[in-house]
């Protein structure tokens, strides 16, 4: 046999001698670990069935105890391993790496498999290895909605209204993982030559509880006093009122030693950068060529913020799971009554603050948020936060923002989108606006409003599916109708268009929903884009009408992009100054944001996060991370990610605290979300990056070659 790379002979060597399949199923109850690969070692019995590296000029060699990765300057290499493994049993999939180099290294990694008979979507996670650091990554493992009630569907009966159940079983777009089949790891261009070793690839972890499996009566109740998980620990768990009472002084000691930056403006703008128009208020301007906000006395301002802020109240539902809980008072108990939301639920997050800081809790906390921003580095107050006293606390105020709904009370389109044409919609948004500014419309430390959030604005075809369903009745579909009538002229024309019977237009306006109404794609985008002008028009007049020195920032764009498009993205840019939208992805690059090409607009990410599950929460979140560290590393990668774009003007993490343990509301989001922990303890490790990554922000966004 002739090889033609060093490289390809070993490959061969590696596969003739390890010719054994990885297809495993393992005992959760039994087993924490189960090694895939094995490099540190001599070469085991356990075989890949296939191996690349992305370039051809990137080396790999058996060196320091393992599998060794050599990639030049400026490359990018990749290598995988492919097999056929059931790894549903486990929370990891553990990579342990070492950095041979001087310098610190970033990595990508992707586990990935089949759905059903169809290829799945990767789970895609980001580390970083210290010059010279061993590291052994957690690679969660996350699996695919479709499977909660196949795969686990005795968790799923015992575990209703959950996005995660215990221990760490949380779904999320990827794949079935009782059918994985490739890990690939790739390092991204470097600066200098990257050499990087691999040693072990392995599950760890169950992901169902093993105490679940065996003895049902003995796991529940699962959830304790604090409304924290109760069989497990983790660094900073509380199981003590005196512990809650020591976390306030390390707290106290923690703020002391880190003030905020010294570089801020009264306001949280660049104090030592330039100055331009002071107007007394916030705005929007462009600075060499970047987008920034513009603060009341001049300063470029960038805004870092936190949603839900000062506030530790995330309502638990009890109906039905009362089971779940270790305490659970009567509602109409006189010292509990207060914990109680007026929608039944039970609120952990303020009985842990009245047992932390007293009677006095509420103010206590107010003020003591808006230190904790400071000394995070954070100046904005965003979405959904208690604004309680704000307007009030000018010694100590942080910029903020105002969030107004107006989809309730509006008949809808959609489930989730109002029907802008009925006069009732018109009228709701006057009133909720003027009665949002009436008192802050002239504080400075206001910066603007949201109105709505996540909003299902379909696409022009989809929402005409939802148009068919409605009768005369509704004013978006009369108007719909009249588009039809000026478009094809006749009900015939119409007829042959659709394949219908339609003996006159008023046989259009019954609600049909087997009518083909998106089929007529031209009519749809003609009644879309009017549509979407009158919900952005009818806000802006009354933002000018009751508030006119304050910002418009949008809608807060739903993820899913079957909710932003260049139509509805590309009007709503016309009225707003700000664009927002909602982003849970690992970074911002070129392509996230396709739906702003050709617009010289400022935007916001106006909700962001990344969760772990090793505080006790059995769900990360849309954005997941390795552990606490990994979260911090993400955030400040994130942050420059944004800082890069000269468009972008904030980011703003979702949210304050962590999401209750047994599920939130209607959602059931149960994640760790949080800054602090839902026993108000802060994340410490994840702190350390984001006040790293935010007091240095303005130097990094006038430095940075923004595009």
């Amino acid at each position: 046999m002739i090889y033609r790379c060093n490289f390809c002979k070993l490959f061969t060597a590696i596969v003739m001698t390890l010719a054994i399949s990885l297809t495993a199923t393992v005992n959760a109850k039994s087993l924490q670990r189960k090694v895939l690969f094995n490099f540190s070692e001599q070469p085991s019995d356990r075989s890949f069935a296939q191996l690349g590296i992305k370039h051809s000029n990137a080396r790999l060699v058996w060196q320091n105890q393992g599998l060794t990765l050599h990639i030049r300057q400026g490359d990018t290499g990749q290598i995988s391993f492919n097999g056929q493994w059931d790894t549903h049993q486990f929370a990891y999939l553990v990579l342990e790496l070492s950095n041979n180099s001087e310098q610190r290294i970033r990595f990508d990694s992707e586990v990935d498999g089949q759905l059903n008979r169809y290829k799945g979507k990767p789970i895609k996670a980001i580390g970083w290895l210290e010059p010279l650091e061993t590291r052994k990554f957690n690679n969660l493992l996350l699996p695919h909605y479709m499977t909660r009630s196949t795969v686990y569907k005795e968790m799923n009966e015992d575990f209703p209204n959950t996005r995660g159940m215990p221990d760490s079983v949380s779904f999320t777009r990827s794949f079935d993982l009782t059918k994985t089949n490739r890990v690939a790891i790739t390092v991204t261009a470097q600066q200098t030559d990257a050499n990087i070793t691999i040693k072990k690839i392995y599950l760890l972890r169950p992901s169902v509880s093993p105490l679940y499996q065996t003895d049902k009566a003995a796991f529940f109740p699962f959830i304790d006093n604090y409304g924290q998980y109760k069989h497990a620990d983790w660094l900073g768990k509380t199981k003590s009122d005196q512990q809650l009472k020591q976390d306030v002084a390390e707290e106290r000691a923690n703020l002391d030693k880190y003030p905020g930056s010294p570089e801020w403006s009264q306001y949280g703008g660049y104090r030592q950068g330039p100055k331009l128009d002071a107007t007394g208020h916030f705005r929007v301007a462009k600075y060499k060529g970047k987008w920034w906000f513009v603060d009341p006395d001049g300063y470029l301002f960038w805004s870092s913020g936190i949603n839900s802020a000062l506030k530790l109240s995330v309502g638990t539902p009890i109906v039905g799971r009362e089971h779940f809980f270790e305490f659970m008072p009567k509602a109409n108990n006189q010292t509990y009554q207060q914990f109680f939301l007026k929608n039944g639920e039970f609120d952990f997050g303020k009985i842990n603050l009245s047992r932390k800081y007293g009677t006095d809790y509420q103010s206590q906390y107010f003020q003591l948020g808006l230190e904790r921003m400071r000394s995070w580095g954070t100046n904005t107050v965003a979405g959904f936060s208690n604004l309680n006293g704000q307007v009030m606390a000018k010694d100590n105020a942080i910029p903020y923002t105002h969030t107004i709904g107006t989809n309730w009370g509006v008949p809808g389109i959609t489930s989730k989108f109002p029907d802008v044409f009925n006069p009732r919609f018109a009228s709701a948004v006057d009133t909720r606006v003027k009665q949002a500014a009436s008192g802050i419309k002239n504080d400075p430390y206001f910066i603007g409003f949201f109105v709505d959030n996540e909003l299902y604005w379909k696409s022009p075809n989809t929402l005409a599916k939802h148009l068919a369903t409605k009768n005369g009745s509704s004013a978006a579909k009369r108007q719909y109708v009249e588009i039809l009538k000026t478009q094809y002229q006749t009900i015939d024309k119409l007829n042959t268009l659709l394949n219908s019977k339609l003996n006159n237009w008023q046989q259009v306006l019954k609600a049909n929903k087997n009518l083909p109404l998106d089929t007529l794609e031209h009519a749809n985008i003609v009644f879309y884009e009017k549509m979407t002008h009158k919900y952005f028009s009818t806000i802006r007049t009354a933002i000018d009408n009751y508030a006119p020195n304050k910002l418009y920032l949008g809608c807060r764009w739903h993820v899913n992009e079957d909710h932003r498009n260049t139509y509805n993205v590309a009007i709503g840019a016309q009225y707003l100054d700000v664009v927002s939208f909602n982003q849970y992805d690992n970074e911002l690059t070129a392509d996230t944001f396709t739906t702003l090409q050709g617009i010289d607009k400022p935007y916001i990410v106006s909700e962001f996060n990344f969760g772990a599950i090793d505080s006790g929460k059995f769900y990360p979140g849309l954005g997941h991370a390795s552990e606490q560290r990994n979260r911090g590393e993400k955030y400040q990668n994130f942050l420059h990610s944004a800082l890069n774009d000269a468009r972008n003007i904030g980011v703003h993490w979702f949210m304050w605290g962590d999401s209750t343990t047994a599920g939130r509301s209607v959602v059931g989001e149960n994640a760790n979300a949080g800054f602090v922990s839902q026993t108000d303890r802060p994340y410490y490790q994840l702190l350390d990056y984001v006040r790293k990554a935010n007091y240095a922000l303005y130097q990094y966004r006038l430095n940075s070659k923004a595009k």
